[in-house]
């Protein structure tokens, strides 16, 4: 068993397609914790692909023609969905009635109902920083896990990082 992104399933596919064949390959969302807070269908990371645009932008619309015409087009979300990721588009149910493989038609209609039903959603924090900021997250996260660093030069790090 692992703790993995959806990204993983698409990694899989490409490695490995006869186990995925097989049907060995089994997922679920993180458990909720008995006392816990929220809503377990909250959603937390990044279980889709995701595109942002700047609210400030200057070519607002012409940023959002580019992505609905060129990077959301429909050959675009079939390659999407071909590779086992699900594209962030709405209205896929006739797409994914379509997926020919049974293994990834269940796969891709797992992670878009988790997203089409999911009351909330908060992005994973280093995916909403700068990258001058995300960078030391993420490495410095790695060197906690490793125990590289304690939790306390962690902050100190992350208080480095943010000013």
């Amino acid at each position: 068993m692992e703790v993995m992104g959806t990204w993983e399933y698409a990694n899989i596919a490409k490695a490995a397609p006869d186990f995925l064949k097989k049907g060995d390959l089994g997922y679920t969302a993180f458990p909720a914790l008995t006392d816990g807070a929220g809503s377990a269908a909250n959603i937390v990371g990044n279980p889709s692909n995701f595109l942002s645009l700047n609210k400030s932008s200057k070519n607002k619309s012409d940023a959002l023609t580019y992505l609905k015409n060129y990077v959301l087009n429909g050959s675009q979300v079939d390659a999407y969905l071909a590779s086992g990721s699900v594209p962030p588009v709405k209205g896929l149910d006739s797409k994914l009635a379509a997926v020919k493989s049974s293994s990834d038609k269940a796969w891709l209609t797992f992670v878009y109902d988790l997203v089409d039903k999911a009351p909330s959603f908060q992005l994973s924090w280093d995916q909403a920083l700068p990258s001058d900021q995300a960078d030391p997250l993420l490495t410095n996260t790695d060197k906690s896990f490793l125990r590289q660093i304690s939790p306390a030069e962690f902050g100190v790090n992350m208080s480095k990082a943010g000013s």
